[in-house]
């Protein structure tokens, strides 16, 4: 067997479709690399507004009017920011606060052309100003939270006198804002926009708007949909993700290399299912159109035997070429982007365990592959069938071809379905990644268990149609 495996492979290895697809796939990697670094470098790149592109408004018109007041708030404000560090707490302050100020001047001085007013709104600048000039980034945070506690005393106050649930959930919202707080001082972190502090307010948001979201539906009753239902688990681990982080003082690296590879890693990619429709297509249905079945079959091997060497030849090369590229494309993602990322803790929460969980690299890139090698499987055994079959290649290659596209478009119009037997179409079962850490599928009758057992059929019938047919071949006249 294990030199029936050998043959099969050089055999294989002699094929030099085999080596274009993986200088094809390995280029657009490059190419893909190079454009992501570009559009990096230029998003870093801030966007300052001209004040030439003020004199191009018609102050007459009243949509041009509105926006000439935000173009020119825009540009006086970050005129005034550019004096601070654009990580600083200053510079957030005079971009959240004191743009107020000068929104309000402008819009007395162009729009309501109202010299009282527009004093007013001067004062009110000069006040902010003075602020910025005495308060630090502490007194900042020290003032919120504060602002925090006293209404949360107040809301516990009238518990007693509205509806406690409501007020315990406000109560819980509010909680969100006082742990943002406290994490700035007790870890002495400047509020701004610096890379913690940026984090700690976006768990905040999210966790509030998550918060206001879910008692949003459950107070109107709204049904949920099952891709509702999906966004709010993917919020809902994103919250909980971002908490641990904070907690574990876990900071991520800057660049997306990791996160580039596994891109190409958890997804059934164009190349891999390439090499698939390649080795499963030609390995069998080539000896047959050469002629060479004959001459394989005189050695001393039984059919059986000769069909699972061609089999595991297919495997073999398969994960070959998967485990190359994979190398190839780490090495030059980390050579465009930096190799920290890879040694990253990957986080997930589980919606299983309920628990939040930390994986290597290597390990989330093995368990999200496992997930999808079902539908490599099937598609490879399926060709390998055809290729059977039909004792044709181009026939075995366009079928697999068809049956992958075919999946795609019916997936596409069934994830919302109600029909139930749907459950028991194999394509619609392959794909396992959905289930992964907790998750749910799009299909609202798909499960693990049902998933694995049509699974697990399919690639039994696949394998011993293939079996069968093999054995029963005539080639007499091959």
């Amino acid at each position: 067997m294990i030199n029936l495996i050998k043959n099969e492979v050089i055999k294989i290895l002699h094929k030099k479709s085999i080596y274009i697809l993986f200088i094809v796939a390995t280029f657009l990697f490059i190419l893909m690399c190079s454009l992501e670094k570009a559009f990096m470098n230029d998003a870093m790149d801030e966007f300052f507004y001209s004040e030439e592109i003020l004199n191009s408004y018609d102050l007459n018109e009243p949509v041009e009017l509105e926006m000439f007041v935000a173009d020119k708030t825009h540009i006086e404000t970050y005129k005034l920011a550019d004096q601070y560090d654009e990580k600083s707490f200053k510079y957030y302050y005079v971009t959240n606060f004191v743009k107020e100020n000068i929104s309000c001047m402008v819009n007395a001085e162009y729009v309501l052309k109202n010299q009282e007013a527009y004093n007013n709104c001067k004062l009110e600048l000069d006040s902010s100003l003075n602020e910025l000039n005495t308060m630090s980034s502490n007194d900042f945070v020290k003032m919120k939270k504060n602002e925090v506690l006293s209404d949360i005393e107040e809301l516990k106050l009238l518990r007693n006198n509205t509806n406690s649930k409501q007020i315990d959930k406000e109560i819980e919202k509010l909680n969100y804002y006082l742990y943002g707080y406290n994490y700035h001082l007790d870890n002495n972190i400047e509020y701004g926009y610096g890379d913690v502090s940026k984090r700690v307010r976006n768990y905040v948001e999210e966790a509030v708007s998550f918060e206001q979201e879910l008692d949003e539906y459950k107070t109107n009753g709204y049904e949920i949909t099952r891709y509702q239902e999906i966004e709010r688990m993917e919020t809902e681990e994103s919250i909980k993700v971002s908490r641990y982080m904070l907690d574990n003082k876990i900071e991520s690296s800057e660049d997306v290399a990791a996160a580039f590879v596994l891109s190409q890693i958890i997804e059934v990619g164009v190349f891999p299912f390439a090499i698939v429709l390649i080795v499963a297509g030609v390995i069998v249905a080539e000896e047959f159109n050469k002629g060479t079945i004959k001459q394989l079959l005189l050695r001393p091997y039984s059919r059986f035997k000769i069909l699972m060497s061609k089999l595991i030849t297919c495997l073999i090369v398969f994960l070959s070429f998967i485990i190359l590229l994979t190398l190839i494309q780490s090495l030059i993602a980390g050579i465009t982007f930096g190799f920290d990322s890879f040694f990253d803790p990957i986080i997930v929460y589980n919606f299983n365990s309920l628990k939040v969980e930390e994986y290597s690299f290597i390990s989330y890139a093995l368990i999200n592959f496992m997930a999808i090698l079902p539908q490599y499987l099937i598609i490879l055994l399926f060709v390998f069938f055809i290729g059977i079959l039909s004792c044709n290649s181009s026939v075995s290659i366009v079928s697999g071809t068809f049956l992958y596209l075919g999946a795609t478009i019916i997936e596409a119009f069934v994830m919302e379905s109600t029909i139930k037997w749907l459950k028991f179409i194999p394509t619609m079962c392959w794909n396992f990644k959905e289930f992964l850490f907790g998750g749910i599928s799009y299909y609202k009758y798909a499960s693990f268990s049902n998933s694995m057992i049509v699974t697990i059929i399919t690639i039994l019938v696949l394998f011993v149609g293939s079996v069968i047919v093999f054995n029963k071949k005539e080639i007499s006249n091959q």
